[in-house]
């Protein structure tokens, strides 16, 4: 894996949250003995892509590498019927295919998008991406510090790659949410009142 030096690189919260599932895919393909791949690629006029495969996943090649860009959504009312949000999502990856695809084509690139929910539902794209994770270790091998000399060692590393993106996702949902609490309290005018209230009249405990 190339290109590793963007991984220590910090921003917003959204910016941390969105580099850090990145960093779980690259780990996880690193796993794989013949894997060959970049971070950061530049494929058009200021656009740029998450990971390049160049070999080791798929059909990829240096010829013809497959382009993958993470993205990352909380769509409103997910307590909702799954469908609603599933729909969403395809939506998001075909804006993500709108944007990308046609530059990828040009240069005789593949590409697919790595779409996310907060709460762990994936696209299209990314089940298509682990499955192809998932048969390039089996076909090619492990490095055992990434995935495992054993079988089980093998089943576990797959359970930590998906407990790894479920910790990300709702680690940072969790900062978001204590951010967003802290940022809702405002200065009293009453000294006496209690902390994080702000009410029009003091209220006298008696």
């Amino acid at each position: 894996m190339w290109g590793d030096k963007v991984l220590a690189q910090q921003g917003s919260p959204l910016q941390r949250r969105h580099d850090q599932v990145r960093d779980v895919l690259a780990k996880a393909c690193r796993g794989i003995r013949r894997f060959i791949g970049h971070t950061e690629l530049r494929v058009g006029p200021n656009l740029y892509v998450d990971l390049t495969v160049f070999d080791g996943l798929g059909d990829a090649t240096f010829a013809n590498p497959l382009d993958l860009d993470v993205h990352i959504h909380h769509f409103h009312g997910q307590d909702r019927p799954r469908t609603r949000s599933t729909n969403r999502l395809r939506r998001a990856d075909n804006i993500k295919i709108a944007k990308y695809k046609s530059a990828c084509d040009a240069q005789g690139r593949d590409f697919l998008p790595l779409g996310f929910t907060l709460w762990g539902e994936m696209g299209s794209g990314t089940h298509e991406f682990l499955e192809k994770v998932a048969n390039a270790a089996h076909e090619y091998g492990y490095v055992g510090e990434v995935w495992g000399t054993l079988k089980g060692d093998r089943i576990r590393a797959m359970h930590d790659l998906f407990q790894s993106l479920s910790y990300v996702l709702n680690k940072n949902v969790a900062m978001q949410l204590v951010e967003a609490q802290s940022s809702a309290f405002f200065p009293c005018p009453f000294p006496f009142a209690r902390t994080g209230s702000c009410l029009a009249h003091p209220i006298f405990l008696w």
